[in-house]
């Protein structure tokens, strides 16, 4: 993989069917369903706009890049989790299908139930969100940074050090008192 550059960053894809998909149906369906309601059109670029970058975090540089650069991995998570889910949010999804008689009605239902009520509790959306970097970066399915390719080199240099300094004690080059000085006459 070549080097994150300002060129490759915008030229580097990847099409993930899998979040493509999901963005979009939102975003088409949101407007579908916001079109006859008081929510005004602030609230919806906003929800767009989380949608979107949704699809950016997920195709973009991002999604190449981050299996290779934390910082890159670092930063979708803070993409996906913190600026989507406030657009999203900002977006009043709820308000927008509440809206609709029969769809304010079936969720309404729904949000009277035990489960959801505990589900949607400070306590288990706090514990949630503090969990879920945990989750993501500390499990087999995340390497560690010491695996990508800079932190591997650098632990190579100093953990194979001492071995290669022994390895060269008696060589000519580390004899001579003014190590790579040209005086050297070993």
């Amino acid at each position: 993989m070549s080097e994150l550059t300002v060129s490759s960053a915008l030229t580097t894809w990847n099409v993930d069917a899998l979040s493509t998909l999901p963005a979009c149906v939102c975003a088409v369906a949101y407007l579908l369903l916001a079109r006859g309601t008081r929510v005004g059109i602030g609230t919806r670029i906003a929800f767009v706009t989380g949608c979107a970058i949704w699809w950016l975090a997920t195709n973009s540089f991002t999604a190449v890049y981050g299996e290779v650069l934390f910082w890159v991995r670092s930063l979708t998570f803070v993409l996906l989790t913190v600026v989507t889910g406030f657009l999203l949010a900002a977006g009043r999804p709820v308000t927008v299908i509440a809206s609709h008689r029969r769809a304010g009605r079936t969720l309404m239902r729904i949000g009277r139930t035990r489960i959801v009520r505990v589900l949607l509790s400070p306590l288990a959306t706090s514990a949630l969100m503090l969990v879920t970097p945990w989750l993501l970066f500390l499990t087999r399915g995340t390497p560690p940074p010491s695996t990508f390719p800079r932190w591997t080199a650098r632990r190579r240099l100093f953990w194979s050090w001492p071995a290669r300094s022994t390895s060269m004690r008696d060589s000519r080059w580390t004899r001579c008192r003014g190590i790579g000085t040209q005086d050297c006459r070993c």
